[in-house]
């Protein structure tokens, strides 16, 4: 058992057996080191992963294969021919990494499909100048399609581009984009992810998770563009804003979420955000008057914003105005509230959403008032599981323990009935009046 087969002129041999890798990975570090692994040491090495279950997978299934062919050698020296024989491995040699990578998806497009982040991968891979650096970096990365989403919409910023966004594959698929200018690139993406573990000021933060309860992301963009243009990164990978622009972006958080709400509750609609989002990104990159874009545009629906605040209309954007509305309370403990809004919490009905007979509810009223934003309050989730579907009275012994004042101010009340709910929800509607109309800022 001195050699291994080959392939030759048409057929099976045997050769002299080497310590050659003939088929490697020069992309995935993990996967030439897996394949080698099993090549030279049976798989004994492998760490858990796709690629070691593929390998017991198909380890068990040849044994369980041979074992129904009575273990005879012939059958097995059989298969191993047939796998030689009809399993051809295709070397093709392309001019450029564009043509490769083309030829790649036509033949591959009966199997799995490149993502996105695999091309841009074997782009920056292809002018990196160390190639197991850039490896390193990569695995040190998450979500690399929304950070390379970010990317795409902080370069149109920077290049004056308001035009209508193409697909992010096709945006890059312009060399220049990432391989002619690989240094910006790889440190713009790790300073995008280095916002996530930022500690900002209470208000960004606690904003920040808010706006993450919105339908949709176009709200990153115009953050991510001024964090971009005006933050850094130090070696280990720690995001910093200079206390000079803290102050600006803060400002910046607070208008984006008024233009993205009123927006949301009159439209509906990402297409109503799309252009302002664009031109303001342009301007934050330029020093030109972002802020003015944003309350132009919103300004013109705000009247119709406030009529929908008064009737209760908030569609799918409710959870952030429950949220808001908490914030808002003069009395609220801004900390103590981010501490809520970064923990589980869940949205409390304080009138039960089983109807019971009391209080002076009826079927009618309960169906009219319990999901309206002056029968909702933020809620600590193990005081929620705690309050259930109780009575109010049995409820107040869980509100006093929330760190939400609206929540601790309900402790006051002696019943909750609809006029309650009602005179609840005018308070709170005219804190939306204050803070969507600019007279009221946090």
């Amino acid at each position: 058992m001195g050699g291994r087969w080959r392939w030759v002129n048409g057929r099976t041999t045997r050769g002299p057996l080497t310590d050659e890798m003939r088929v490697s990975s020069n992309v995935v570090e993990n996967d030439r080191a897996s394949l080698n692994d099993i090549i030279f040491n049976n798989g004994d090495g492998l760490e858990n992963g796709r690629f070691k279950e593929n390998f017991e997978f198909l380890n068990m299934a040849v044994g369980k294969w041979w074992h129904q062919q009575g273990l005879v050698a012939d059958r097995l020296n059989e298969l191993i021919l047939t796998v030689l024989d009809q399993v051809v491995l295709l070397p093709i040699h392309c001019s450029s990494e564009d043509d490769a990578l083309t030829i790649f998806e036509t033949i591959n497009n009966r199997g799995m499909a490149l993502t996105d982040a695999d091309i841009f991968k074997a782009k920056l891979y292809s002018v990196s100048p160390s190639k197991d650096i850039f490896i390193e970096k990569w695995q040190e990365l998450e979500k690399h399609e929304w950070l390379f989403r970010i990317h795409m919409h902080t370069m149109r910023a920077k290049h004056a581009d308001t035009s209508k966004e193409v697909g992010l594959r096709s945006y890059f698929s312009n060399k220049a984009r990432l391989q002619l200018d690989y240094q910006y690139v790889m440190d713009s993406i790790k300073l995008y992810q280095a916002v996530w573990n930022w500690k900002a000021n209470t208000t960004i933060s606690t904003l920040w998770l808010i706006l993450d309860t919105y339908p949709n992301y176009y709200w990153n963009f115009p953050l991510y563009t001024f964090l971009r243009r005006h933050g850094t990164t130090d070696s280990i990978g720690n995001f910093f804003l200079g206390e000079d622009k803290m102050a600006e972006f803060e400002s910046l958080v607070q208008e984006v979420f008024r233009f993205v709400y009123v927006k949301g509750v009159v439209y509906n609609s990402v297409n109503a955000i799309k252009d302002t989002i664009y031109k303001a990104n342009s301007l934050i990159w330029s020093g030109g008057d972002y802020i003015s874009e944003f309350r132009n545009s919103y300004s013109t629906d705000l009247t119709e914003a406030l009529r929908r605040f008064e009737q209760g209309d908030y569609g799918r954007y409710q959870r952030g105005f429950i949220l808001l509305s908490a914030l808002l309370n003069p009395k609220q403990d801004r900390e103590q509230f981010l501490e809520v809004t970064q923990n589980n919490y869940h949205l409390e009905h304080i009138l039960p959403k089983k109807w019971n007979d009391y209080d002076g509810w009826t079927a009618e009223s309960w169906e009219k008032w319990i999901n309206r934003i002056g029968n909702l309050v933020p809620l600590e989730w193990k005081l929620n599981i705690s309050a259930k579907n109780e009575y109010f009275p049995r409820k107040q012994e869980k509100y006093t323990q929330s760190k939400v004042k609206d929540v601790q101010e309900l402790c006051s009340l002696s019943e909750w009935t609809e006029t309650q709910v009602a005179e609840r929800e005018e308070i709170l509607t005219e804190r939306f009046n204050e803070f969507f109309g600019g007279k009221l800022a946090l």
